[in-house]
């Protein structure tokens, strides 16, 4: 961030129609456990989403797309060379992308080629603790998928990160945060016990160190909303109900 935004920032209100008006061409070379989700997701914020994963054609559709994802989730040897392909092209396109880098840390091949895809300069990278401690070479990684970190342990791992690809790094948790290694946002408060429509605190830290609170609304309505992202979704309360 080379300027410093007034918050809440005009251009902020008007993205999600740019968006939907733009439509974005968006690549996404993700797993397979969320496929279907990412692409329905991307589909209702006014996206087109395109789940072109072959090794022969990753690199050729990255150079056209107007963004890309890529998460090591469920990573194969055929997957990885598809997603350094893509990584690359989308660099040499100037494409922005986006990195998820999934239990690294933990397995040796996922922790190598999210390494490797750094080179080619994510504009963001998002991750819990273990997994950004992990990519920015501060600790082994978690427990899986799961953090063994509390995500401001987190925090110093992340602006480094922030400041050697100049991606923004997110680091989810009980804390929630975003760097480009000057700036700082942090909202707490979004696991536990969340209510229907219930008022948080956004604090922004300044790269001259000041400080300020902007008030949010978390946009989880009603109870049942509560209940489907305490289990995971939808389909997974029904199936929880199921075997209850």
């Amino acid at each position: 961030m080379t300027l410093r935004r007034v918050w809440p920032h005009p251009e902020v209100k008007a993205d999600l129609q740019a968006l939907r008006a733009a439509q974005p061409l968006t690549h996404v070379l993700t797993n397979i456990v969320v496929a279907n989700f990412t692409a329905n997701a991307l589909l209702a914020l006014g996206a087109a989403p395109a789940m072109v994963v072959a090794e022969e054609e990753a690199g050729e559709f990255a150079r056209v797309a107007d963004g890309l994802l890529v998460n090591v989730g469920t990573i194969t040897a055929a997957d990885a060379r598809a997603q350094l392909l893509a990584a690359e092209a989308a660099k040499a396109a100037g494409t922005p992308w986006a990195l998820d880098p999934v239990a690294v840390g933990f397995l040796s091949l996922r922790t190598r080629i999210a390494t490797e895809l750094l080179a080619f300069k994510p504009a963001i990278i998002r991750g819990n603790a273990s997994e950004i401690l992990a990519l920015a070479g501060a600790s082994a990684g978690g427990r899986g998928v799961d953090s063994t970190s509390g995500s401001h342990e987190a925090l110093d791992g992340a602006k480094d990160l922030a400041r050697r690809t100049g991606a923004v790094v997110a680091v989810s948790g009980e804390v929630d945060y975003l760097t480009d290694g000057d700036e700082i946002v942090e909202i707490d408060g979004l696991e536990g016990d969340i209510k229907p429509r219930e008022k948080k605190i956004a604090k922004i830290t300044y790269s001259d160190g000041t400080v300020k609170e902007l008030p949010i609304l978390c946009r989880i309505d009603t109870l049942d909303e509560v209940t489907y992202m305490n289990n995971g979704g939808i389909l997974q309360t029904v199936l929880r109900d199921l075997a209850a």
